[in-house]
C-alpha cells in the first residue's frame, strides 16, 4: 500500500473515531442530566437495555424492531416485514456470539460499517476529486446533521457502506463485486433500488459494456432473496410495502413524489405562518392540522426543517448530476424520490434528513463547493449546529428523523 493511501486511510479512521466518540459522549451527557429517562419509550424493548445506561442511549425508536428481528426473526410482528433483513441478520449473528447481547451487537455492526464507510468515501472522493476534497467530504459526513444514525442501532451505516463499495468497485471496473454490493444494499433498504438503476450508467461507458452488465446482473438474484422469502412465508413478495403502510402510514401516493413534495412544501409554508403567528391570544389557529403528535410550535419548526431539507437535498442532487455525472445524479435523485413517493399523513417528509446521510454524492459535491475557505466554514458551522439539535432530540426521546 502506498504511503499516501495509508495516510488517507488513517485520516478517515481518525475522523470516524473522534466524531463517533464525541456524538456518543454528547448523547450520554444530555440523557444523564435530563429527565428523559422517565420516558416510557425508554423501556419499550428489553433488548435495548441489555448492556447498561451508557449503551442504552444508542437505541431509540426503530432500534427495537431491528433488535427484535435479530432475536426472534420475522415472527416478532407482521409489521416487522417493513425492515429489510441484512442488518438484523448480521446483528443476530454477532449477538449470538456475544451471548445474546443484542444492542451491543447492533452497535458493533453499525460502528464497523461506519468506519469502513468513512474509508470508502475517502477513496471514492479522492478518485473523483483528489485528496484535499476527499478529506473535506469525510469531515462533512462526520458532522452531517443526522450523522449520529451511523453509529446507533440503525441500518444507515451498513447501507452507506454497501452503496459506497458498489460505486467504488464500479469505478474500478470490478463489476461482479459491484453487483454483489448492490444486491446486498437492496437487502438492507428499499433505497438500494437507486444503486441498481444508477450503476448501469457507469457500465455503459465501459469498453466491454455487455460483459460489465452481465456481471453486474448478479445483483438481481441477491436482491430477490427477500421478496422470495416473503412470497414463500406469507404469499406476497411485496409484503414489506403492506407493513410500511399499516405500521408507519407510508403508502405510495397516487401522484408519487409530486404528492410528497407538494404536501411537504405546503407543511413547511404553514409552519412558517405558525411560527410568525406565535402564541398570542389571537393566534390560536393551527395552520398544519395533521401533525398533532407534538406541540404546535415544535410541529411548525419540524415542518419548516423538513421542507428546507428537501430544498437543500434537491439542490445537491442537481449539483451531483452536473458535477459528478449522470450515475451519481440518478442515484441521488432516486434516493430522494423513493421516500417522498410514500409520504405519511402527519409528516409528509418524515425521516428525510436521516435518509440524506446515506446519499453520499452530497458530501462529495459539498467538498467541491467548500473549496473556498469561507464556504467551508459556513458548511461546518451550519452542520454542527443542526447536528447538536438532532443529537439533543435523540437523547431526550423526541423523534426528529
Amino acid at each position: 500500500m502506498e504511503r499516501g493511501t495509508v495516510s488517507s486511510t488513517r485520516f478517515a479512521l481518525r475522523v470516524f473515531a473522534v466524531s463517533r466518540a464525541a456524538i456518543w459522549a454528547t448523547i450520554a451527557l444530555i440523557w444523564l442530566v435530563s429527565e428523559s429517562y422517565e420516558n416510557p419509550l425508554a423501556h419499550s424493548d428489553l433488548r435495548s437495555h441489555d448492556v447498561g445506561y451508557l449503551l442504552d442511549v444508542l437505541a431509540r425508536w426503530d432500534s427495537g424492531w431491528l433488535l427484535g428481528i435479530a432475536d426472534k426473526g420475522y415472527s416478532l410482528d407482521p409489521n416487522a416485514y417493513a425492515f429489510f433483513p441484512l442488518y438484523p441478520f448480521l446483528v443476530g449473528v454477532v449477538g449470538r456470539i456475544l451471548i445474546r447481547n443484542w444492542l451491543l451487537a447492533a452497535v458493533l455492526v453499525s460502528l464497523a460499517a461506519c468506519a469502513v464507510s468513512f474509508v470508502l468515501l475517502d477513496k471514492l472522493a479522492s478518485r473523483l476529486l483528489g485528496d484535499e476534497a476527499a478529506r473535506r467530504s469525510v469531515i462533512y459526513l462526520a458532522i452531517f446533521p443526522t450523522s449520529l444514525f451511523l453509529g446507533v442501532a440503525y441500518s444507515e451505516s451498513l447501507f452507506l457502506m454497501l452503496t459506497l463499495a458498489a460505486f467504488l468497485f464500479a469505478e474500478r471496473g470490478r463489476w461482479l463485486q459491484a453487483g454483489i454490493s448492490t444486491g446486498l444494499a437492496m437487502l438492507t433498504r428499499t433505497s438500494g433500488l437507486a444503486v441498481l438503476v444508477a450503476l448501469p450508467l457507469l457500465a455503459w461507458r465501459q469498453g466491454d459494456r455487455a460483459k460489465a452488465l452481465v456481471r453486474f446482473a448478479i445483483a438481481l438474484p441477491i436482491a430477490a432473496l427477500y421478496p422470495i422469502y416473503l412470497w414463500i412465508r406469507v404469499g406476497d413478495p411485496f409484503e414489506f410495502m403492506t407493513a410500511q403502510h399499516k405500521g408507519w402510514g407510508r403508502q405510495v401516493a397516487t401522484l408519487g413524489p409530486l404528492t410528497g413534495i407538494g404536501r411537504g412544501l405546503y407543511a413547511g409554508f404553514q409552519g412558517v405562518r405558525q411560527l410568525l403567528a406565535g402564541a398570542s391570544p389571537a393566534a390560536t389557529h393551527r395552520y398544519w392540522n395533521w401533525s398533532t403528535d407534538t406541540t404546535v410550535p415544535r410541529a411548525a419548526a419540524l415542518s419548516v426543517f423538513f421542507a428546507l431539507t428537501l430544498i437543500a437535498f434537491a439542490w445537491l442532487a442537481v449539483e451531483a448530476w452536473r458535477r459528478l455525472g449522470a450515475a451519481y445524479g440518478v442515484f441521488s435523485v432516486i434516493s430522494l424520490l423513493i421516500p417522498i413517493s410514500a409520504p405519511t399523513g402527519r409528516w409528509p417528509l418524515l425521516s428525510l434528513p436521516r435518509f440524506g446521510v446515506t446519499i453520499f454524492p452530497f458530501f462529495i459535491v459539498l467538498a467541491l463547493i467548500g473549496a473556498k475557505r469561507s464556504t467551508n466554514t459556513a458548511i461546518i458551522w451550519t452542520s454542527a449546529v443542526l447536528a447538536a439539535v438532532v443529537i439533543s432530540q435523540w437523547a431526550t426521546f423526541y423523534f426528529i428523523s
